[in-house]
């Protein structure tokens, strides 16, 4: 996944590098840590008491391409759990590509 992903940002890049200078890249990066305790999930109450506390991350890249008539948007999204995941010689699939779009203008004031 990781090989794939350069080779898309390398691209966009490349992209970016060739087009006229009236267009506009938006790169925005998102980290969002969510904590969370769980006590007796999804059970009633009884003598044995189950505990959890985890924190989850969300990771969100979005770019943005705007030209005059053409707009490209992709959004790149990583889950995890801390702690649940090594560090290294990871494969565990959780990034995906969680938005891709593209607009194309043929007339310039249509809404």
């Amino acid at each position: 996944m990781d090989e794939k992903l350069n080779e898309v940002l390398a691209f966009i890049f490349f992209l970016c590098l060739v087009q006229a200078s009236y267009s506009l890249l938006n790169v925005i990066v998102q980290i969002r840590p969510h904590g969370e305790f769980r006590n007796r999930f999804k059970s009633l109450s009884g003598n044995n008491a189950y505990y959890a506390f985890f924190i989850e991350q969300r990771s969100l890249l979005n770019i943005i391409y705007k030209q005059s008539k053409l707009s490209v948007g992709l959004a790149l999204q990583d889950v995890k759990i801390w702690g649940e995941t090594a560090q290294i010689n990871k494969s565990d699939g959780l990034s995906s590509i969680h938005e891709a779009w593209r607009e194309f203008n043929l007339i310039q004031n249509f809404q």
